[in-house]
């Protein structure tokens, strides 16, 4: 057009059709005034959509701020905010200056399935895509991002360690998989609802061999599983044994669909107790040394645990021997 002068005259129309017609010529064009124009509705809170969509078209990296609180402050009720989020999406994926972290919030917030996977596959390219994303992907009700979590899963490569699981006196040496990326769970070796274990490690290296594992060149990891008083007071003075434990126990739970007492939300806090005592030097770095201090409630808690957690290890293991 000539002038944009007189379509930003027409969009402010009492007559709603030439208003609506003059702001969806606008939006595709590309000028120093049609970004103050954008910029101007949004300090209005006026036509927010067709706003967002002018600035897209129109973005400067300084307009980040800005249009990320419009995108935040959107309503879903009206027709407009599909073309708003679709437009916000196709800037991000054709401008690196825009602000990447909308799309965590579009994919959180779009009531459309279609959209939801245009945005998962951009987070995927911008590795946004953190294990618990990845986690509901599986679950999405869009037959394509079901399909895409799967592709990821079957394509992701598991290194594989061995552990030992030592209780009662007896050793019960296993397989413990990871992608060391989150995009699956850690798991054991399973056959049907039980965890595979051999009472040598010579026997577990040798089933692996035969079924074509590599298993990393690592020592192998070894887990005390006990309940007993003198136990539990012990590991209760050594976090990262504690911790290693709880973790271990948890993989073990999941791999064959038992709940563990130790992943509810109610032991939140004492997990992280523990792990901060761990003072991992990522975390730490030069502070203090944190040395955590549990009560009796805390410390029956984790008696509690561990006994639950030693009961579904022992009751749950397949021997090959």
């Amino acid at each position: 057009p000539g002038d944009i002068k007189y379509l930003i005259e027409y969009s402010k129309s009492e007559n709603r059709k030439l208003q609506l017609n003059a702001l969806n010529a606008i939006v595709e064009i590309i000028s120093p005034e049609a970004h103050d124009y954008a910029i101007e509705l949004l300090h209005a809170g006026k036509h927010v959509e067709d706003a967002i969509s002018i600035l897209c078209k129109n973005f400067t990296k300084r307009d980040s701020a800005i249009l990320s609180e419009a995108v935040k402050n959107l309503t879903l009720k009206k027709d407009h905010w599909h073309n708003a989020f679709s437009d916000v999406c196709r800037l991000i994926e054709q401008n690196s200056d825009a602000p990447k972290q909308l799309l965590l919030y579009l994919y959180e917030n779009t009531i459309c399935s279609f959209c939801r996977e245009y945005v998962v596959r951009a987070m995927n390219k911008r590795k946004m895509i953190d294990y618990y994303i990845f986690q509901e992907l599986k679950y999405d009700c869009n037959d394509d991002i079901r399909a895409f979590a799967d592709s990821k899963i079957k394509k992701t490569k598991t290194e594989k360690y061995l552990i030992n699981l030592s209780f009662d006196n007896k050793d019960h040496y296993t397989l413990w998989l990871t992608d060391n990326k989150g995009i699956i769970d850690d798991y054991f070796l399973t056959k049907g609802n039980e965890v595979l274990t051999f009472p040598t490690e010579n026997m577990c290296r040798e089933y692996a061999s035969n079924k074509k594992m590599i298993i990393e060149d690592t020592p192998c990891n070894n887990y005390v599983l006990d309940s007993g008083s003198d136990f539990c007071d012990d590991i209760i003075g050594d976090c990262n044994k504690l911790l290693g434990n709880w973790n271990i126990i948890s993989d073990f739970a999941r791999s064959i669909g038992v709940r563990f007492s130790g992943d509810k939300s109610k032991y939140g806090d004492l997990y992280n107790k523990i792990f901060f005592g761990c003072n991992l030097q990522a975390i730490r770095r030069d502070g203090e040394e944190y040395l955590p201090v549990f009560d009796d409630k805390e410390k029956e808690d984790i008696k509690n645990i561990l006994a639950q957690g030693k009961d579904i290890v022992q009751n749950n293991i397949l021997e090959i021997s």
